[in-house]
C-alpha cells in the first residue's frame, strides 16, 4: 500500500524483560546502618561515592558494574561525579519506591540499561531494492547500523 518508492521499517524501541524481584538499595543499607549516597537513572544505581560503590559490589541484588567508557557512550551526562554504576541482577530492577530491601513484583519491565545482554529488537524492513532475507538475532545496539546498512545510508552522527 505504500507504494513503490517507499522502504517500511519496523522496529522496537528496547527490550523487555521479566522482573521478579525489586531490590532497594537505600532500605537495604539502612537496615545495614551504612549510609549509602545513590541516585537511580535509566535503570542504574549509580554510587555517587567510593564508600558507596564498595557497598554494591558487595550486596546482593547488583549485577554487574558498568564500565565508564560504557557509561559515557550511553549515558554521558551521568559519568560527572559519580563512583561508579551497577546494573540490577537478572530478574531484578532497583526502587526506591518501598521500605522494603527486597521486594517480590513477578512482572516484565522495559526501559533498562541497554548493554543488557538479552537485549533484543525486532527489525522488520520491506521495499523496492531490499533483498529478503532472515537475520540473525539482533541485539538493540545495533539496530541503527543494520538499517543504514540496508538502506545503503551514510553514517550520521
Amino acid at each position: 500500500a505504500a507504494g513503490r518508492n517507499y522502504t517500511v521499517v519496523i522496529t522496537s524501541d528496547h527490550g523487555f524483560e521479566q522482573i521478579d524481584f525489586a531490590f532497594n538499595p537505600v532500605a537495604f543499607a539502612a537496615a545495614e546502618k551504612v549510609k549509602l549516597n545513590v541516585k537511580l537513572a535509566a535503570g542504574l544505581a549509580l554510587a555517587m561515592d567510593t564508600e558507596s560503590a564498595a557497598f554494591f559490589r558487595a550486596t546482593r541484588g547488583v549485577g554487574r558494574e558498568v564500565p565508564r567508557k560504557e557509561l559515557g557512550d550511553f549515558a554521558p551526562e551521568l559519568v560527572d561525579g559519580v563512583a561508579a554504576a551497577f546494573e540490577p541482577a537478572d530478574r531484578y530492577e532497583f526502587t526506591t519506591a518501598s521500605k522494603e530491601p527486597y521486594i517480590k513484583v513477578g512482572r516484565g519491565e522495559h526501559g533498562l540499561w541497554p548493554g543488557r545482554p538479552d537485549y533484543r529488537s525486532i527489525l522488520i524492513v520491506s521495499g523496492s531494492g531490499v533483498k529478503s532475507r532472515d537475520l540473525a538475532t539482533l541485539s538493540l545496539l545495533n539496530v541503527y547500523s543494520r538499517l543504514r546498512s540496508l538502506l545503503g545510508l551514510a553514517q550520521t552522527h
